[in-house]
């Protein structure tokens, strides 16, 4: 069990950490894409996990809200931005607008989306935004990026991908039974 200990005055409090996965600071820039009507706004990174994202933006959406982000590595390279369908589940205001925590709702792939609607699929997912987040983890701190992590991040792709090719492939089985 993760405890977090908070400092209110005086006393120092204990609680329960809801969070399934670690965090990371990641002030970076990123792009937010309002589904609903196609507007692009620019914000910033404050934290990201496998699960979930803090960024601050002007725009303010509504809980329960779904949105584009776009995160985007400074290495060059291999690693792709990170993008993925996200929902709001906060929103309160700060000093450069609002400070937004959302949880990740889909992945989003140069090809095509993972819906996590297979086990497969969803585990190897989860294994691509873990690797992704260790390789953002490094690149903050300023350290270089083990070749060992970027060839963890090509292989979780690869099986990212045969899963969610399996996944459509199923589907289309599927539907021309059906059809």
């Amino acid at each position: 069990m993760i405890v977090r200990i908070l400092y209110r005055g005086n006393s120092l409090l204990a609680r329960r950490e809801r969070r399934r996965e670690g965090r990371t600071s990641a002030r970076r820039a990123l792009a937010v894409k309002v589904l609903e009507t196609g507007d692009i706004h620019w914000g910033i990174c404050r934290d990201l996990s496998a699960g979930g994202i803090a960024f601050e933006t002007e725009y303010v959406p509504r809980f329960g809200q779904l949105l584009e982000i776009r995160l985007v590595p400074a290495r060059t390279g291999p690693a792709l931005p990170l993008c993925a369908l996200v929902r709001v589940r906060r929103c309160v205001p700060c000093a450069a607008g609002y400070r937004i925590g959302a949880a990740i709702a889909e992945m989003l792939y140069k090809h095509g989306r993972c819906s996590k609607s297979g086990i497969v699929e969803q585990r190897a997912s989860h294994a691509v935004s873990k690797a992704l987040l260790a390789i953002l983890t490094c690149e903050i701190a300023g350290k270089p990026v083990p070749d060992s992590l970027v060839e963890a991040y090509a292989v979780a792709m690869e099986r990212w991908t045969a899963a969610h090719e399996a996944r459509l492939r199923l589907e289309q089985a599927v539907k021309a039974a059906d059809g």
